[in-house]
């Protein structure tokens, strides 16, 4: 995806497959932080764009994802070695197939976990059906934590 802001033109991609693997950074992720973190701080606003359209999990996929990444011009530097505290935890608990009533086990639990340590958490369930699917059942947990500083650390977990 990094790769793509140095082409020529802009690319619209529609990719398939895995949504969620326990080794790749998920959807989410990128989604949630990567996709913001770079409108930031290259201007892109109306420009770049990514949009979950159905959920693929191990062993089968059946994934879709549409990402629309602009050309750009011209890139800054940008510094990322202080991380300061953490103020805020956000996060996405999805799931595909499968009981929501996990979803929200492994919801409240993360989340009580958490506010042992820090008073600002918040996880959203995301659970799709039918059509929108995987070909297997499973269920992922991203959080992104917000620094003083404004960095973001990132957590995914995929089952």
């Amino acid at each position: 995806m990094l790769i793509a802001f140095t082409g020529k033109t802009a690319l619209n991609i529609h990719l398939h497959g895995l949504t969620n693997h326990p080794t790749d950074n998920s959807v989410d992720t990128i989604q949630n932080q990567l996709i913001p973190f770079l409108k930031t701080h290259y201007q892109l606003d109306n420009e770049l764009a990514m949009k979950i359209v159905k959920r693929g999990y191990l062993p089968n996929g059946g994934g879709q994802v549409h990402i629309i990444i602009p050309a750009v011009r011209k890139f800054s530097k940008i510094n990322l070695e202080e991380k300061g505290y953490i103020k805020r935890v956000r996060g996405t608990c999805a799931g595909s197939k499968i009981s929501t009533s996990i979803l929200n086990q492994v919801k409240d639990k993360v989340k009580a976990r958490m506010l042992e340590y820090l008073p600002d958490v918040w996880i959203y369930t995301d659970y799709y059906k039918a059509e929108k699917s995987s070909l297997s059942p499973g269920y992922s947990l991203s959080l992104q934590a917000e620094t003083t500083t404004g960095a973001t650390i990132t957590f995914d977990a995929c089952f």
